[in-house]
């Protein structure tokens, strides 16, 4: 997380300052403003905001990294499908569904509403008393039967704390 204001920077790293730059009128990212090396790594959510943020602020930020970020855009079906969330607990599967299909933004899971499943093995930050979920389906078309989409529930597989269902049309 980079914090701006006017003419000087801050980096923040898990919620703690980590150093003061000076601010530059241009924007880089991945590739330094004085012929410095390229960056080799990782970079999401690069933000800048119109006010200095004090450190509480900037770990309710980092506490709204989801629990679990499945993309689900693979290119090849093999058996496991990542979790970009903090905690990286992948979605495994020995009857997995078909990867690399069109999605809505990039490729998608295809299940074949025989036996493909993705199944996210528990972890304690699961556990929540309030969450969203958001998702991207397509549905084919000619439902006869209720089609379960994904369903959380309790450490022991018993008592769905939610689940997200299709019904016949």
């Amino acid at each position: 997380q980079a914090v701006a204001t006017d003419r000087s920077c801050k980096l923040w790293t898990n919620a703690i300052a980590q150093l003061d730059t000076l601010a530059a009128s241009q924007v880089q990212l991945g590739r330094g403003l004085h012929g410095a090396s390229n960056y080799d790594g990782e970079l999401d959510e690069f933000v800048v905001v119109r006010r200095h943020l004090p450190a509480a602020d900037v770990q309710t930020w980092m506490d709204q990294a989801p629990l679990l970020n499945l993309h689900l855009d693979e290119d090849e079906t093999s058996g496991s499908f990542m979790d970009d969330s903090p905690l990286g607990n992948p979605a495994v599967c020995t009857t997995c569904p078909e990867a690399g299909t069109k999605g809505q933004m990039r490729e998608a899971a295809l299940f074949d509403a025989a036996d493909d499943e993705l199944q996210v093995f528990y972890d304690p930050s699961y556990d929540l008393d309030e969450f969203s979920v958001a998702l991207w389906v397509r549905p084919r078309d000619g439902r006869t039967l209720r089609e379960p989409i994904i369903a959380k529930r309790a450490f022991d597989g018993t008592n769905e704390n939610f689940a997200l269902e299709l019904h016949p049309s």
